[in-house]
C-alpha cells in the first residue's frame, strides 16, 4: 500500500476508533469554516464592493450643531424641518 493511502487508512480507523473527538473535530471545523465565511462575506460587503450609487464621490455627512456647540447626527425630522421653512 502506498504512504498517502496508508494514511487515509488509518485516519479513517482512528476517527472510528473515537467518535466523540471526531464529532468535536467536526463542529470545530465547520464553526470555524462558518465564521470565516461570515467573516469574509461581510467585508466583502463593506469594503471591497463599490458603493452602489452613480457617484459615491459626491456622497457627504450632514450634521446638525446644537445650542451647547455639540455635533450630532442630522435627523430626519431637522430635514423636514428644514423643507418646510425654504417652501413656507
Amino acid at each position: 500500500m502506498t504512504g498517502w493511502a496508508y494514511d487515509i487508512r488509518q485516519a479513517i480507523v482512528s476517527a472510528w476508533r473515537r467518535p466523540f473527538f471526531t464529532a468535536l473535530l467536526v463542529v470545530a471545523l465547520s464553526a470555524g469554516i462558518g465564521a470565516a465565511v461570515a467573516m469574509f462575506s461581510v467585508l466583502d460587503a463593506v469594503v471591497l464592493r463599490p458603493l452602489p450609487y452613480g457617484d459615491p464621490q459626491r456622497l457627504m455627512w450632514l450634521w446638525s450643531i446644537r445650542a451647547d456647540g455639540t455635533r450630532t447626527a442630522f435627523a430626519i425630522q431637522e430635514l423636514v424641518d428644514l423643507r418646510e421653512r425654504e417652501t413656507g
